[in-house]
């Protein structure tokens, strides 16, 4: 199962390098977007538009077509630091960026084209700020239409406070 978790640790960096992404853009909004931060009983957002976590102990339920791998994590204020990445990321010009929220969730879809690769995007989370549950694609498309990578579907839910001596991002021995 650590397999799976490198393999998106690699195709995540090289999905988004192949973006030709730019640099964070510091919380703004894109244009069209709300700024809202809290829908009752719904998904809670920061000024960034990126899904709020309660700082704590995570439980992380990852499946994939790998099979289905369960990990705990220490996360703070900032929350998952790859979901930020990819939600407040200056997307060039040449990509096709689209992203809505409401009560429901936040959708989010990029696909950009660089170097004769397509890199596609997709990202679906729902829930609260103690208990989550998040779709994320990542795709590259050769120039011949071969189509790479793969879905996971996480559910995540807060399982209480991080334990003494683990710090922010670290993951907790079970």
């Amino acid at each position: 199962m650590k397999e799976l978790t490198m393999r998106i640790s690699i195709i995540l960096p090289l999905a988004l390098g192949l973006a030709g992404c730019g640099q964070a853009e510091g919380g703004k909004s894109a244009p069209g977007e709300s700024n809202t931060s809290r829908r009752p009983g719904g998904l809670a957002l920061d000024a960034a538009g990126v899904p709020r976590f309660q700082p704590g102990a995570w439980e992380y339920r990852q499946e994939s077509g790998d099979g289905i791998e369960i990990v705990r994590t220490c996360l703070g204020e900032a929350g998952n630091t790859e979901l930020r990445e990819i939600l407040t990321r200056r997307y060039p010009a040449e990509c096709k960026v689209e992203r809505s929220s409401g009560f429901n969730g936040l959708t989010f879809r990029a696909s950009c084209r660089k170097a004769g690769l397509t890199t596609e995007t997709q990202l679906d989370v729902s829930g609260s700020d103690t208990a989550i549950d998040m779709t994320l694609g990542l795709f590259v498309i050769t120039q011949t239409g071969e189509r790479s990578g793969d879905t996971m579907t996480n559910r995540l839910r807060r399982v209480g406070e991080c334990p003494a001596g683990v710090r922010e991002g670290q993951e907790i021995k079970m």
